[in-house]
């Protein structure tokens, strides 16, 4: 038996400005401390080039990948407040009623009676984080062609949101080790 027996995917994870959003009930938007799976997920699926509306590749994207996250720095809690216009519910049935459409944010703004919703949102300044990866399953794409995705992205990587940037580029390396604990180790000599 191999003593290295697992390969692993390590990159680093870091923003200015980071919001991993939770469950968000009504005005408050919290943030967790750190990226959730379907987060990190949904990252590497956008530099891959997979829209959110193929779930099928989305779900065997998640279903192929073992994740872990080691948090460097959570860097320092902030809150903003945010106020936006919208349609009462009133109005967007009428207009409903009245053949029109409110399917964008154009048309929900074109009504006549509108009402201002303020919420809260959290964020996280200055966070780094070590994402770690490796394959369950023989499904999906491999660890190299993440790679690959992390160096040369389609879609622009953010932190959360798509206002929060990357501070720094992925620096994704793969390392073989018996136990993740040990692919931290390998990845950090590596640095």
């Amino acid at each position: 038996m191999n003593e290295y027996n697992t390969s692993y995917l390590l990159f680093t994870l870091a923003a200015p400005l980071a919001s991993f959003g939770t469950i968000a009930v009504g005005e408050r938007r919290p943030t967790w401390d750190r990226p959730s799976k379907s987060q990190i997920i949904g990252l590497i699926a956008g530099c891959l080039g997979i829209e959110r509306t193929e779930e099928d590749r989305q779900r065997e994207l998640a279903t192929s990948l073992g994740f872990a996250v080691r948090v460097d720095n959570p860097g320092q809690l902030a809150t903003d407040y945010h106020t936006a216009q919208a349609a009462k519910d009133v109005e967007i049935r009428r207009r409903i009623k009245a053949g029109h459409t409110v399917n964008t944010r154009t048309e929900e703004l074109a009504c006549d009676d509108l009402k201002t919703i303020l919420s809260r949102r959290e964020f996280r300044i200055g966070s780094l984080y070590t994402v770690a990866v490796w394959k369950t399953a023989d499904s999906g794409p491999t660890l190299d062609a993440i790679v690959a995705a992390l160096n040369a992205p389609v879609f622009a990587p953010f932190a959360g949101r798509k206002s929060n940037p990357l501070a720094l580029p992925f620096g994704p390396q793969i390392v073989n080790a018996l136990r993740i604990e040990f692919a931290f180790d390998a990845f950090d000599a590596q640095e």
